[in-house]
C-alpha cells in the first residue's frame, strides 16, 4: 500500500509540475512576443519609417527596383502578408519597419516620391555594398528627420550631397 500511495503522489506532483512548467513557459513565450522576439530575426539590414496620412501610401517608391524590395514589411508592429510599394493606412500615425534578408546594393529612386514619410532611420543598415543612392529621397516633402548614423562614411559623403540636392531642387 504504501509504494502504490507513494507512486500515486509522485504521479500527481509530476502532472502538477508539467502544469506549472507549462503555464510558465506560457507567460515566458507571451511576454518575450510582447518583447518583440519575432523581430530577432537574421536580418541584414533594416529602416524605419513614420508616415502621417489616412488611405493609400507609399513606404516605397514605385520606381524602386522591386528586385531590392525587403523581405519583411511590420506597419504599427503587424507583419504584413505581402511586400509592396504602397499600404493602405486607417490611422493618422505609422510606424514601419522594413528588414532585408541581404545587403542592399541599389537604393537608387527607394524612397522617390513618397510624400508623406516624415522620419527615416537606418538603424542597420549596411552601405558598404550599395553601387548607387540616386534619387534617394527625391521628393519626399515632408521628410523632417533623416538618421544616417550608421551609414558608411563615403557614402554618407555621396549621400549628403545627394540630400543637398533634393533639398535645393525641392526648396
Amino acid at each position: 500500500m504504501k509504494i502504490n500511495s507513494y507512486v500515486h503522489n509522485s504521479h500527481l506532483n509530476c502532472n502538477a509540475s508539467k502544469y506549472i512548467f507549462i503555464f510558465i513557459l506560457n507567460i515566458f513565450i507571451n511576454k518575450c512576443y510582447n518583447i518583440e522576439l519575432y523581430k530577432v530575426k537574421y536580418h541584414l539590414a533594416n529602416v524605419t519609417l513614420k508616415i502621417k496620412g489616412i488611405g493609400d501610401e507609399k513606404i516605397l517608391s514605385n520606381q524602386f527596383n522591386s528586385n531590392y524590395y525587403p523581405s519583411k514589411v511590420y506597419i504599427n508592429e503587424v507583419i504584413q502578408n505581402e511586400v509592396k510599394y504602397i499600404y493602405n493606412f486607417n490611422k493618422t500615425d505609422n510606424y514601419i519597419e522594413l528588414f532585408w534578408n541581404n545587403n542592399n546594393i541599389n537604393c537608387a529612386n527607394m524612397f522617390k516620391d513618397c510624400s508623406d514619410i516624415y522620419e527615416i532611420n537606418f538603424p542597420n543598415f549596411n552601405t558598404s555594398e550599395v553601387k548607387t543612392m540616386s534619387y534617394m529621397f527625391c521628393l519626399c516633402t515632408k521628410l523632417t528627420s533623416l538618421n544616417l548614423t550608421n551609414f558608411d562614411k563615403i557614402l554618407t559623403l555621396q549621400m549628403l550631397k545627394i540630400y543637398l540636392i533634393y533639398l535645393i531642387v525641392v526648396n
